[in-house]
């Protein structure tokens, strides 16, 4: 059996970032965070704005901190209207005031379209919050770390659930879904103050089934140290998911490509494409994708 990774969701997750890998960084501050899932890096090219990577740490691993203003531009995501959707991640909330600490932002502030953007955030005294636009809902409290996710799976503020450590809450309220996918985004949106860093990143532009999302939940809380805090009744409580190995093919043989696990690499450090950007870039650039 073979540990299960987001590689392994019956649709590939649209964007996979994991601080596990190695990331582009100019001293400490993060310049580009890979997607390990294809081609949207997370990118910051203001100084001023990086976050910073090493400077804490979940589960004994390092992670990426964003401060104050600190954030990173992704690209289009392919999702617009009210189409389904997820956003997965390891978060820690650290403190100060709470208002525009983003998990994952699609659509521009201030584009003049009502609810043009779906937010996934902490608000409040460290609520999470599901915006859109202006409006949404104010769900569970968060503090400390945590897996935490969401999921939206029709068109209004109540077609939401969102996930703390494996414990689902069904959000309430009948504002629309009407995304753009423009200015996208993690970290900072707008004014932020409070200091909140994150471990890994995934979404997908589909709703996972309820057996998915178990996986998520249970494979990054494992994978982070968080394990502990899945309620007793979760599938992978004891234990991360795993899946059967392939069946081997007569003939090939199977790659083994760098991991680069908590790897630092500077801005010009690279040597190749495949160091720059973790094992899957590695297995990419042996022409699998």
């Amino acid at each position: 059996m073979a540990l299960w990774t987001p590689s392994d969701l019956a649709t590939a997750p649209r964007l996979w970032l994991d601080a596990r890998e190695p990331l582009t960084l100019s001293g400490t501050d993060v310049v580009r965070w890979p997607d390990q899932a294809g081609a949207r890096d997370a990118v910051q090219g203001d100084a001023a704005l990086a976050p910073r990577f090493g400077e804490r740490q979940i589960g004994g691993l390092d992670v990426v901190t964003f401060q104050g203003n600190a954030l990173m531009d992704l690209p289009s995501l392919g999702v617009t209207g009210a189409a389904p959707r997820a956003a997965f991640a390891v978060v820690e909330l650290i403190g100060g005031a709470v208002g525009r600490e983003v998990i994952i932002n699609i659509g521009g502030y201030g584009t003049g379209v009502p609810y043009s953007r779906w937010t996934f955030k902490y608000h409040s005294t460290g609520d999470l919050r599901i915006e859109l636009g202006g409006a949404g809902w104010t769900g569970p409290g968060l503090t400390g770390s945590a897996v935490v996710g969401c999921v939206l799976d029709g068109d209004t503020v109540a077609d939401h659930v969102i996930y703390v450590n494996g414990v689902a809450y069904h959000a309430t309220g009948s504002d629309p879904v009407e995304t753009v996918d423009q200015d996208n985004g993690i970290g900072a949106v707008g004014t932020a103050s409070a200091t909140r860093s994150c471990g890994e990143l995934i979404f997908t532009a589909y709703a996972p089934s309820a057996d998915e999302t178990d996986q998520i939940t249970g494979y990054l809380a494992h994978g982070w140290g968080l394990a502990g805090e899945l309620p007793a009744g979760h599938p992978y409580k004891a234990e991360a998911p795993t899946v059967a190995d392939p069946t081997p093919v007569p003939g090939i043989r199977a790659f083994e490509g760098p991991v680069g696990r908590q790897t630092r690499h500077t801005a010009q450090g690279f040597a190749t494409p495949a160091q720059a950007t973790g094992r899957a870039a590695a297995w990419r650039a042996t022409g699998h994708g």
